[in-house]
């Protein structure tokens, strides 16, 4: 910019954007109407997702650390059991199958007749003994060893409770082949009483027919029931000897039994791995934390609405993205305080840093508003600067801007119409009205609406002049050399008072901050004001967006794009 008077010059691609904007304004904006049919996101490829991660870095490393404490309160809360492993030696009967009658004797190892013996052995009370089963499990290591391990809160209570229930296992199994022989012993008498019985019969009908006239038929029933005697009582001397070995051997057989099985191996602490199970809480509490904060920063940043990619913004607000910084994006720098006469201090949290005003980011925002100052023709040059969401930055940014241009000699009127009047405040104006003001050793003069005047009308509207109370802003505007407004737009009651202000409007927009329909929302009221030229800022782009943030013109030719005339015919092809 030159001194007072001087002519502003406009760089040719913006002179380019700036006829695209007037052409999509002339043909009825059917780009924002393509738009509004669609203004959802584009598909979350990986760089998206890692992006996400980058941003909610904090979050994830916090959930990832309260894994890892909850990992090693588990640790001290429940820590691992101590285990003990006793071996025992279980003898098989003599004819039985070695390879089943282990099995048996795991079962009876688990039961609970097992469990309750080898409780009362420790000296539990009747309540634990109950749940004294699932403390220890036997195994078969081979044929005739069964391995049996059980778990304490101390290596000496863990082999405490395995040689318990090695005994008690004994016990009990000596008592079920004691009972087994006796079952044995008892059908085996059983017989030799049934057989006595029916010799006994036999004598008793000999003994009445013998009392009975002598008779053909008396004589051969008599010889025929002798012989049946005869033949009962041999077979009951055969069973009283196979009665009498089978007794020896079955109690040769399960004394033996039981005096072979024995406890083969005293039980003996299992050696714990500390780092193991140390590695086995810690990293299972890291893993989930880290699992849990990656997938609510994925699934936030999929199913969110907020825009960040700059081809996605200039989509939905209809206007191309010109510019976009990395620094200045919410939260990277903490809110400031708003002091009357001077600027403060913007940090980033955590350390020190540079006024906003030398901000690198600052600087290039506000070189690049003044660039999109086009040249004053008949009334001042005049530029707006639309915050989508985040007011601070964008105020800082006019003011910085507006001070620019004074410092080159230019009369600048600054007017503020968002509620609170940020850039009215750090100019050092804060009452509504026309005021002239003394920044820096600047003259500005700033102009604040009224809060009771919703849609303020602008001085570039003729009808300015003939509305009671205007004449001073009026005779200001009409000596200025730029008109720098800061407008936010709301839905409620539209933008076409921005036109009266301003015929070029730049929206400042913080990625992640706005919804696609707050943004599609704010491009429709620009370009309802009819606004000649619309371009956007986009604060805090990801270093991963790789999009130029153009404006996209679907189904059109590339050659037909560059003129009125050839997207009349192309849409005309297309009906």
């Amino acid at each position: 910019m030159a001194g007072n008077g001087a002519r502003m010059e406009v760089s040719a691609p913006a002179a380019a954007e700036q006829r695209q904007w007037r052409d999509w304004v002339d043909d009825g904006g059917d780009l924002a109407e393509a738009d509004a049919d669609d203004i959802g996101v584009s598909f979350a490829s990986l760089g998206f997702l890692w992006a996400a991660v980058r941003r909610k870095a904090a979050l994830v490393c916090t959930l990832a650390a309260a894994g890892l404490l909850a990992g090693f309160g588990a640790l001290v809360k429940f820590p691992p059991a101590h285990q003990a492993t006793a071996s025992v030696l279980v003898a098989n009967l003599p004819g039985q199958p070695a390879g089943s009658a282990v099995y048996d004797d795991q079962g009876i190892a688990q039961s609970h007749t097992v469990a309750d013996a080898a409780a009362r052995l420790l000296g539990l009370p009747p309540s634990a003994a109950s749940s004294f089963a699932t403390d220890y499990t036997a195994t078969v290591a081979t044929d005739e060893v069964l391995d049996i391990t059980a778990s304490a809160t101390s290596s000496a209570s863990a082999v405490r409770a395995a040689n318990a229930v090695a005994q008690a296992f004994l016990v009990t199994q000596a008592r079920l082949l004691r009972a087994q022989e006796h079952l044995a012993n008892a059908s085996l008498a059983a017989q030799i009483t049934q057989a006595q019985q029916a010799i006994n019969a036999i004598s008793a009908s000999i003994g009445r027919l013998s009392a009975q006239p002598a008779s053909a038929a008396t004589r051969a029933e008599l010889g025929g029931l002798r012989s049946e005697r005869s033949q009962a009582t041999a077979a009951l001397k055969v069973l009283a000897e196979t009665n009498t070995s089978n007794e020896v051997a079955t109690q040769v057989g399960t004394t033996t039994a039981i005096a072979d099985s024995q406890v083969l191996d005293p039980a003996w602490p299992i050696r714990q791995h500390r780092k193991k199970e140390l590695l086995l809480y810690l990293g299972g509490g890291l893993i989930g934390g880290l699992a849990g904060g990656l997938g609510i920063v994925l699934v936030g940043a999929v199913v969110s609405d907020r825009l960040r990619r700059r081809d996605d913004v200039a989509r939905v607000l209809g206007a191309p993205v010109r510019l976009s910084v990395r620094g200045l994006g919410a939260p990277r720098l903490t809110a400031c305080r708003v002091w009357t006469g001077k600027l403060t201090h913007w940090r980033r949290p955590g350390a020190p840093g540079p006024a906003i005003a030398r901000h690198p980011d600052v600087r290039r925002i506000v070189a690049h508003l003044a660039s999109l100052v086009p040249p004053p023709g008949h009334g001042p040059a005049s530029l707006a600067v639309v915050p989508v969401d985040d007011i601070a930055i964008p105020a800082i940014c006019v003011t910085e801007l507006a001070l620019s241009c004074a410092q080159q000699g230019l009369r600048v009127v600054v007017a503020d119409l968002c509620s609170g009047a940020p850039a009215g405040r750090l100019l050092g104006a804060t009452e509504p009205g026309v005021r002239s003001v003394r920044t820096r050793g600047m003259h500005l003069v700033v102009v604040i609406p009224a809060a009771r005047d919703v849609l303020p009308a602008g001085p570039l509207r003729a009808r300015l002049r003939a509305v009671a109370g205007q004449d001073e802003l009026a005779a200001e505007c009409n000596t200025a050399d730029v008109l720098l407004t800061l407008a936010s737009l709301d839905p409620a009651v539209g933008g076409d008072h921005l036109s009266g202000w301003t015929a070029n409007v730049a929206a400042v927009i913080t990625a992640g901050r706005s919804s696609a329909a707050r943004i599609n929302a704010v491009g429709e009221m620009i370009r309802l004001a009819a606004i000649a030229s619309a371009s956007a800022v986009l604060l805090g782009a990801d270093a991963a967006d790789e999009s130029i943030g153009a404006v996209p013109q679907p189904n059109l030719p590339a050659m037909s794009r560059q003129t009125p005339a050839g997207r009349h015919a192309n849409r005309a092809a297309v009906r």
